[in-house]
């Protein structure tokens, strides 16, 4: 699959990004209203580049990045629901990589829990290097 567009987002395309977001996060059982998404797109477009994905001028992906300095964070990256299953979301993981960040280090968090996301970047090559755990004080009383 080729032919997608990497396309800069930026402050005019919140409802878009918080449309994706909602995906992602429903895809984990964790739903937010919308307003709550909004604000969550208003950070990742504050936070760092976001872009997304077209193909056949339709937006098919987002992604939010930052650059961590010695390597790039992918903080979110989702296909649309109607995309995904077919090697869509692969392909247009590449094309983002090789227009944004090819030859650097990639890190991203995936949730270890759901088999499906983690199964997808497993099979881009990437690998657990550990889990981030934390503790809230007051629990631990």
């Amino acid at each position: 699959m080729s032919g997608f567009g990497i396309i800069p987002g930026g402050p005019e395309d919140r409802d878009a990004v918080a449309a994706f977001i909602g995906q992602l996060y429903a895809a984990h059982d964790y739903n937010m209203d919308w307003p709550a998404l909004q604000t969550r797109a208003d950070e990742m477009l504050a936070a760092g580049p976001v872009f997304f994905i077209e193909q056949s001028d339709r937006r098919i992906g987002y992604a939010a990045l930052k650059d961590m300095g010695d390597h790039m964070y992918v903080r979110h990256f989702v296909i649309d629901r109607e995309q995904r299953g077919n090697g869509m979301g692969s392909s247009a993981f590449k094309a983002l990589q090789a227009a944004q960040f090819a030859g650097r280090q990639v890190r991203l968090d995936a949730p270890h829990e759901t088999p499906g996301p983690k199964a997808f970047w497993e099979r881009l090559g990437f690998a657990v290097m550990g889990y981030t755990m934390c503790r809230n004080e007051e629990a631990a009383a």
